[in-house]
């Protein structure tokens, strides 16, 4: 049987002086995705009573800015499931009114916490 002889640095060169080997890596496999911090499963179907009024509080001096004028201003409010406030249509008779349009703004400034339900629309007797 033939054997082939053990293979020998030819003279004159180095190691540095060969071809580069290549690595190839394995194929990168996609980092998981982070959770949320809560999954939707964990959140309330819709913020309380409590939650919604507690929020609208928060805001009544920025709507007292709005006007001189006091007593219910009734807006109808959407909140996203997020907790973020998507429309707020003023209504009576401050409705089409500079000052409803400032109400309006003031009101989209609230933040409820986050809910399961895509949106939830309520109307609110904002008592200026």
């Amino acid at each position: 049987a033939a054997r082939t002889a053990p293979s020998r640095p030819t003279p004159g060169r180095q190691a540095s002086d060969r071809a580069p080997v290549v690595q190839t890596s394995p194929a990168p496999v996609a980092a998981p995705t982070p959770a949320a911090p809560e999954s939707r499963e964990d959140l309330p179907e819709t913020p309380t009573r409590a939650q919604v009024q507690a929020a609208f509080t928060r805001v009544l001096p920025n709507l007292r800015a709005c006007t001189d004028s006091r007593g219910a201003v009734p807006i109808r409010v959407t909140i996203s499931g997020s907790g973020r406030i998507t429309t707020a249509v003023v209504q009576g008779h401050f409705a089409g009114t500079p000052e409803g349009s400032c109400l309006a703004r003031a009101v989209r400034t609230a933040h409820l916490p986050a809910f399961q339900q895509r949106r939830l629309s309520v109307n609110y007797p904002f008592v200026l």
